[in-house]
């Protein structure tokens, strides 16, 4: 099994995460010191947990939680708690995922790297570090509290490439297959997979105009897939979790799930061991209680829709109060003489009198 998402495997994660936009952060967990549970409120849909390890990110259905959460755990508590998530995005095709989360003190940054050894990272509006999972330092970069963030320094974006740029990035004297792999960061399977599908020799050094063109075709083409999610086994061992069918994968067997999420949490909550606290309890009395909910708003409609008509029938009686009252009193008259059936008779074509239910004993009105 893979080791660790791709940029492409992370566009198509987050492309899954949308149903988290406008949620509420109901809890924070940690298990162990480098992962993160966040557990999201839907409205309507119920609960959601987004689980951050250095490597992966995904929605679980299952969580084991530290017996004593961290330090940093406790400090997202703090901020994060009840505040409303409005934006997920990726920064360019680099492994960095921004959450902007918008609380009454004022907008939050939540900036989760994906490469080397993993970081999770918070920040004010403007980008200053107000608390970090790891303090972390490289030759041209730093992460510590109090700074502003720096992101890492980008080798090209191919998720907006342009002919001339990607003609320069493929310029050094690496074979195709380990140029789009390493300079353009689309890790070794889909680099195979873009070689495959525009029918290129992976080890082909030069490139002409023509080639160049169906490589950027193919990218473009990877990027622009349809999720279909699938394991992919070879003896029985599961060797990656994927998005969609890939050609480079074409004779190994495969298994189908309903979504990217699913799958990487049906592998990796089983390789990390965890033996875990099913939230399956929890989300079925959830749906009762939305079920219930949406009963009563139904019901509320209903109510609302009774009183508007009852109050239009109270208005319309007593803007014909006198009309009625006469009515009543000839009926009343009426009765010391005649039977219900002589007085249906007699009221026939009564431009008021709609109806007379002898059996019931009622009249009906027609008012204006």
């Amino acid at each position: 099994m893979k080791k660790e998402l791709s940029s492409i495997d992370l566009s198509y994660v987050l492309k899954e995460l949308d149903v988290l936009i406008n949620s509420r952060v109901d809890k924070v967990f940690n298990i162990g010191k480098k992962e993160v549970l966040i557990q999201f409120y839907v409205s309507g849909r119920g609960k959601y947990i987004l689980r951050i390890l250095p490597n992966f990110i995904y929605l679980t259905s299952s969580k084991k939680i530290a017996e004593t959460p961290s330090g940093f755990c406790m400090f997202l508590r703090k901020y994060l708690n009840n505040v409303r998530l409005r934006k997920i995005s990726q920064i360019n095709s680099e492994r960095v995922v921004e959450f902007l989360f918008e609380s009454k003190e004022g907008n939050l940054i939540l900036i989760a790297e994906f490469f080397s050894k993993g970081n999770i990272i918070l920040c004010d509006k403007n980008y200053k570090i107000i608390n970090l999972l790891e303090r972390q330092r490289w030759k041209d970069r730093e992460l510590k509290q109090g700074i502003k963030y720096k992101q890492p320094k980008s080798k090209i974006n191919f998720f907006s490439i342009k002919e001339k740029e990607f003609r320069d990035t493929l310029k050094s004297d690496k074979i195709l297959v380990k140029k789009l792999a390493v300079d353009v960061s689309l890790g070794g399977v889909y680099a195979e997979e873009v070689c495959l599908l525009s029918n290129i020799d992976k080890n082909k050094k030069e490139l002409s105009s023509e080639e160049l063109k169906r490589i950027l075709s193919a990218i473009k083409k990877i990027l622009n897939k349809k999720i279909s999610p699938l394991i992919v086994f070879e003896r029985d061992d599961i060797i990656d979790v994927i998005p969609f069918d890939l050609q480079f994968y074409k004779d190994f067997e495969k298994k189908k799930f309903k979504s990217y999420n699913d799958a990487l949490d049906f592998v990796l909550s089983k390789e990390s061991g965890i033996e875990t606290k099913k939230t399956e309890k929890y989300e079925k009395q959830i749906k009762k209680l939305d079920i219930i909910i949406e009963n009563q708003r139904k019901h509320i409609v209903e109510i609302e829709k009774d009183i508007k008509d009852e109050s239009e029938k109270a208005e319309c009686i007593y803007q014909n109060y006198n009309i009625i009252s006469e009515i009543l009193y000839e009926m009343n008259k009426a009765k010391e003489k005649l039977s219900w059936d002589e007085i249906k008779k007699r009221l026939k074509g009564h431009k008021t009198i709609k109806e007379i239910n002898v059996k019931d004993k009622k009249v009906v009105l027609e008012l204006k």
